[in-house]
């Protein structure tokens, strides 16, 4: 994600916080830059998670913690497992967690996602 589309992520979800747009502030907190959202972080876990279950998943719970600040203009990783899947009569509830690194290997994301699939028969 380009720097562009992070600050446009940022003013969509109408959360323009300053380290997200201000070079010289990031700066001075020790950081090379300016930061990408956290929620963008998180979104990317549950994404990554309903796009392998496919486009009939429905989440059912999220929960994300920064561990690092992630920068724009920088590839990123996402890896995850499956830990828990439940069978819910009509649903299959299938619970991953999810981690997002940076190419130096740093974990800047980590999360929990339960998402559910519809039975078929």
């Amino acid at each position: 994600m380009n720097r562009v589309q992070s600050t446009l992520y940022s003013a969509a979800i109408r959360f323009a916080h300053q380290v997200h747009f201000d070079d010289e502030l990031c700066k001075a907190q020790g950081w090379n830059g300016v930061i990408l959202p956290g929620f963008l972080l998180g979104n990317w876990c549950l994404e990554a998670v309903t796009r392998t279950l496919g486009p009939r998943s429905v989440v059912r719970s999220v929960s994300f913690r920064l561990t690092s600040v992630a920068y724009p203009d920088t590839l990123h990783r996402i890896s995850g497992e499956v830990v828990k899947v439940e069978d819910e009569g009509e649903w299959t509830v299938v619970t991953c967690t999810v981690t997002v690194k940076d190419l130096s290997d740093n974990v800047v994301t980590k999360a929990t996602v339960a998402a559910a699939v519809p039975n078929t028969a």
